[in-house]
């Protein structure tokens, strides 16, 4: 579910699951693994996360949920993807997102845990929050990944309350995209990105990283502990909501 190869001292993380990259248990688990494998290694100095094929990811995998069966699947899962979520927010070295395509839903938030977000200049690209339209909610935690990066409440509020889909244009207005690679290598792009960060002296990137994230990290934590999943039980397996899920491209 995941391919992974090291570029010198920058581990390449790409997300592989379909045409839509979709976000399972076993891709989860695959992400985990290695977060935890690089921290320790010395050797690794950042990480670049992307997606196979034409897309970033199209977010949760939407027929392992419809295979969920009761209330403690229904947690296993989702504490899972908050766990991954919180790992990648919190690793102390450099992220770089290279948005090779459409990110959405939890891959939109995979995406804004990055410290930095590089797109491809194509207007086809599209970026969105689109959990409304089929009956689901965020978690608290992957609000405070939203707002980390979108601090105007007005903006978050639109995004979820419309769930409308948006193109690199307006990814950069509102602060989801960093920047747009028109040409070149975005792998390449990316890797050189977190080397400039790292060529300053004393290498100081990981304890400014974390004066910036500490309040959300803090809160984030917080918010980890509660493990409240009963209400995406309820929605899950609501028929409206299993309509909704049901009628979705595959």
């Amino acid at each position: 579910m995941v391919k992974e190869y090291i570029d010198d001292d920058v581990m390449v993380v790409c997300l592989s699951n379909g045409k839509a990259n979709s976000i399972n248990r076993e891709m989860i688990s695959d992400i985990r693994c290695i977060i935890k494998n690089v921290s320790s290694n010395s050797l690794v100095k950042g990480l670049v996360l992307t997606g196979e094929g034409k897309n970033f990811s199209l977010g949760a995998d939407i027929s392992s949920i419809l295979k969920l069966k009761n209330d403690i699947e229904v947690f296993e899962y989702f504490s899972e993807l908050e766990e991954v979520i919180y790992e990648l927010f919190i690793y102390e070295k450099p992220i770089v997102a290279a948005i090779n395509g459409h990110a959405i839903g939890a891959g939109l938030i995979f995406a804004l845990c990055a410290d930095y977000k590089i797109t491809l200049h194509n207007e086809f690209i599209k970026f969105g929050m689109p959990e409304i339209k089929i009956g689901m909610l965020l978690s608290p935690l992957m609000l405070e990944v939203i707002r980390f990066n979108i601090t105007n409440n007005g903006i978050i509020r639109d995004m979820l309350y419309f769930g409308n889909l948006f193109d690199i244009k307006k990814a950069i207005e509102l602060g989801v995209v960093d920047d747009i690679l028109y040409e070149g290598d975005i792998i390449k792009k990316s890797i050189e990105t977190i080397r400039l960060w790292l060529n300053n002296p004393s290498q100081t990137f990981s304890e400014i990283k974390n004066l910036i994230r500490k309040p959300y990290i803090k809160s984030m934590h917080n918010k980890t502990k509660e493990k409240n999943f009963k209400i995406f039980a309820d929605l899950i397996f609501s028929k409206d909501t299993r309509k909704a899920m049901l009628s979705m491209p595959k």
